[in-house]
């Protein structure tokens, strides 16, 4: 893989990241104030976020 192709694809999974984080915390308001539709949704959001990340890192190791 060429350095920039893998300077691109860890900068978007380092956005993921960010991504899975802020829905993240939004599950944790939504919980805290007891809004069960909200925090469910949050929670999958920011696990889907995590799961594009791990994909971008997995193409990173497998020289994608």
């Amino acid at each position: 893989m060429k350095p920039y192709a893998h300077n691109v694809l860890n900068s978007l999974a380092d956005l993921q990241d960010q991504e899975a984080a802020t829905w993240g915390r939004r599950a944790s308001d939504a919980a805290r104030w007891g809004l069960g539709d909200d925090h469910a949704e949050a929670r999958r959001r920011a696990q889907l976020h995590r799961v594009e990340a791990l994909a971008l890192r997995a193409g990173i190791d497998a020289g994608a």
